[in-house]
């Protein structure tokens, strides 16, 4: 028997099908049992025999897919892909046996435009021109012009190893580089990390990094020593953003792999800063937590702070993020609205897009095509 506890949650969109198809051939070919912990079930979803649903410690469910898809339990169903929670709402009894199908099924259904919003450009606060960095002999980005702007919320997307980890830590100082860095006008490498780090937050993929006191709030008021700053009561607000108020007085270090990364993020956001550079926030967490993530970003968003978040979880930038970025070899392959950069994609788009996409090619999210969703038609 082999265990595999998330192998896909920091692999790209095409890696993470080479893991799946490897996988399978082992539990096919040689006869050897497989189990797989996952969050996003998306891609797994066709391969096993069978799913099991786990809740505070108490098995919730097992059984086969087709049973999931049966269940009259919303907890339950909503680890169905999203393709199927599709379905499973427009009233489709029986679940597709296969992509292929199902797609066949909802074209019977009209899927109409809805609205989209563009949001107006506004005054630059990262400028990058001709940026490049080596690592040695291996240049890990290549020359390239990035301009951010006060209310992005951007999304980086791409390949392992295409740069966009090396992209975000070039603009906190950590790498030298050669071109042009200026945040806020200033240029980042006449500037302290320090300096940076107050106006531009930033959460690496580690959440580990970021734990070095007893309690939670202990974290928070450690980033606020550290910056002079004696109002303690933004603590509490930030914990209470982040939903994490009741761990306050736990050790960080007995809390569960997404609660720390929300205290990782809590730590950073509490110093209120311009900039927010987020690295793969949301590995580890499970749907309801991305949910209230995703809408605590929005929430920032809205208030005023930029975001730039890299991931692989496409469904979760399509939902939220109102600008996409595709890094490819250390190069900008794309850069736009969703629908400029993930519209008609194979690797980087939704599974709604790619099963929806001749009906309606704008569509991108379970929100949009349900708003979107007229009735069947013969």
């Amino acid at each position: 028997c082999i265990i595999l506890d998330e192998p896909t949650s920091q692999l790209d969109p095409s890696s993470s099908e080479e893991v799946i198809s490897l996988a399978k051939k082992v539990n096919e070919e040689l006869g050897i049992n497989i189990i797989v912990i996952e969050q996003r079930i998306n891609r797994w979803f066709d391969s096993a025999d069978r799913i099991a649903v786990l809740k505070g410690g108490r098995l919730l469910f097992c059984g086969t897919a087709g049973e999931l898809y049966e269940s009259a339990n919303s907890y339950i169903t909503n680890f169905l892909p999203t393709g199927l929670r599709l379905s499973k709402s427009l009233g489709i009894f029986k679940m597709p046996g296969s992509f292929k199908e199902n797609r066949q099924k909802l074209s019977h259904f009209d899927f109409n435009p809805v609205p989209v919003h563009y949001d107006k450009k506004s005054k630059e606060v990262i400028g990058i021109k001709n940026l490049s960095v080596d690592f040695g002999s291996i240049r890990a980005i290549k020359d390239i012009d990035l301009k951010i702007y006060g209310g992005d919320f951007a999304g980086i997307i791409g390949a392992n190893g295409a740069g966009k980890s090396t992209l975000l830590r070039s603009i906190m100082g950590f790498l030298k580089y050669s071109g042009s860095i200026r945040i806020l006008g200033a240029e980042a490498c006449k500037q302290t990390v320090s300096k940076i780090a107050r106006t531009c937050g930033y959460v690496s993929q580690n959440p580990n990094d970021y734990i070095s006191k007893d309690t939670v709030y202990d974290e928070l008021k450690f980033t606020l020593d550290n910056y002079g700053i004696k109002d303690e009561g933004i603590i509490d607000e930030t914990l209470d953003l982040l939903g994490i108020y009741d761990l306050r007085n736990k050790n960080p270090r007995d809390i569960s792999g997404g609660e720390r990364q929300r205290v990782a993020i809590a730590s950073i956001i509490v110093l209120k800063p311009k900039i927010l550079l987020l690295d793969e926030p949301t590995r580890g967490l499970d749907g309801n937590v991305l949910s209230k993530l995703g809408c605590t970003l929005k929430k920032l968003n809205g208030s005023g702070t930029t975001i730039v978040l890299i991931t692989h979880d496409i469904e979760f930038a399509a939902r939220y993020c109102s600008r996409f970025v595709l890094m490819f070899n250390g190069e900008i392959a794309a850069d736009g609205s969703r629908d400029s950069v993930l519209s008609g994609g194979i690797y980087y788009t939704t599974e709604i897009n790619r099963l929806l996409r001749n009906k309606n090619e704008h569509l991108f999210t379970l929100e949009q095509a349900l708003l979107s969703a007229g009735g069947e038609h013969e």
